[in-house]
């Protein structure tokens, strides 16, 4: 992650013998233009553990020193473990995870870009961004008041984290936090695995190696085969053990017992390990899912150029349309809502390939097809009049060229990679429909 500023530290932590980590022998940690990056010092297989964590060690609210309250405050999943970290920073070198902490970054921290200021804000009006929520800061402000409320509530026992005390500083935890997170299993939910944040997203969104963590676990212990919710059966009294085949059943139960132990050890821990081969000298990266720049930019605070899981969509220009239409194109398109059994406006896109979407190129038959009965495999082939539709709402969706005068160089370079980029594909599509 680009906001790790002492790697060192990091793996300290994973060596530290009571956190009963692994870090392979073979890594290296290095800084890179973009911040810090892992390689490898030869090849690696396929197939081979690079990290390992123990859920024991991992920084989630259910380890924190505060997981008994945030059990009584009901407070679950990002929030709690959000609030958990900000106690655990709070309390210094008495925090397990205190060498860990420090190597985070928070001098001068990315803020989300729902803290933007409003000329910032202004140039992704129109955007993806914008369209998902991106800049709205409700969630953010709604959770800042419940940390604040449970500090409050607990401050008479645990004295409250500095960060709660300004907005800005309480963001850039949350951006930290969040973008460091991973889905462990039910009963963790999301936490933070020390190591695992070093290896960065690779732009094209394939990695080459992977987060491995058993999920299905018990929800309220985390164990793999705990007894909770059985009819405890095992606890009533049969005559049949003390026959004669007890040295047989003992001998059983024994196996048993070994391979449940096996289990329990193998979903207790978290892994990152390769897929591919890893070549000597070349950063190995890790893939965070196939998201879009406005979902890179909400969760993880950066895009990337030309981003293949990229889509625009065209819905606002769409429902203006609609509302131009005579009745006729009216009746067809209320009988299309009515087939659709998604929000058919989301669905009208143009992925990053140029590539108008299916629900996209119906929509647009629907307004331009003579006649007066249509079906589903009439709507199939786009005709001229279609695809100059499609052109007409593209042009309307594209962003004009202005110049972007931010003056924090990072957040004006994902701005304006955001806006190229969804131009770059309106583009596209334009050239495509042309033939």
């Amino acid at each position: 992650m680009t906001s790790t500023i002492d790697p060192s530290k990091v793996i300290s932590w994973l060596r530290q013998p009571h956190n009963k980590a692994f870090w392979h022998t073979d890594l290296q940690v290095r800084h890179t233009q973009h911040g810090v990056g892992v390689f490898a010092s030869r090849r690696i297989e396929p197939g081979t553990v690079l990290l390992s964590v123990p859920k024991t060690s991992i920084l989630s609210a259910h380890n924190s020193c505060i997981a008994n309250l945030l059990c009584d405050a009901q407070i679950y999943g990002m929030h709690a473990l959000v609030i958990a970290f900000l106690y655990e920073k709070n309390v210094g070198a008495a925090s397990p995870w205190s060498d860990y902490i420090e190597s985070i970054n928070f001098a001068g921290a990315m803020l989300p870009p729902c803290m933007w200021d409003a000329e910032a804000k202004s140039l992704l009006a129109g955007t993806e961004a914008d369209l998902m929520g991106v800049l709205d800061s409700t969630e953010l402000v709604a959770h800042y008041e419940l940390a604040r409320r449970f500090a409050t509530q607990h401050a008479p026992m645990i004295s409250a984290p500095a960060e709660l005390a300004d907005l800005s500083q309480f963001a850039a935890v949350v951006l930290a936090v969040a973008s460091r997170a991973f889905e462990i299993d039910h009963f963790h939910l999301s936490g933070l695995v020390p190591g695992a944040d070093l290896f960065n997203h690779h732009p094209d969104g394939h990695g080459s190696v992977h987060f491995e963590a058993l999920a299905e676990v018990c929800p309220d212990c985390g164990k793999l085969d705990c007894g909770h919710g059985s009819d405890d059966s095992d606890d009533q009294f049969d005559e049949s053990d003390d026959s004669e085949d007890s040295e047989d059943s003992q001998a059983t139960h024994e196996v048993a017992d070994a391979q449940e132990k096996d289990n329990d050890e193998n979903s207790e821990l978290c892994d990152i390990v390769s897929h591919t081969s890893l070549v000597p000298d070349t950063e190995i990266f890790n893939t965070y899912g196939p998201l879009s720049n406005a979902e890179l930019l909400a969760r993880y605070a950066f895009c990337v150029d030309d981003n293949p899981h990229d889509t625009v969509c065209l819905g606002k220009q769409v429902s203006a349309h609609r509302k131009r239409v005579n009745p006729a194109i009216s009746r067809r398109l209320r009988w299309w809502s009515r087939q659709s059994e998604q929000p058919w406006l989301l669905e009208c896109y143009v992925d990053a390939n140029g590539t108008p979407s299916p629900q996209l190129c119906c929509v647009a038959k629907l307004f331009t097809a003579p006649g007066k009965t249509l079906s589903r495999s009439r709507l199939s082939r786009l005709t001229p009049s279609a695809r100059r539709l499609i052109q007409h709402w593209c042009a309307q969706r594209k962003l004009p060229d202005v110049p972007i005068t931010i003056q924090d160089a990072t957040t004006a370079a994902h701005i304006r990679c955001i806006r190229d980029n969804e131009n770059r594909i309106l583009d596209k599509c334009i050239a495509k429909l042309n033939y």
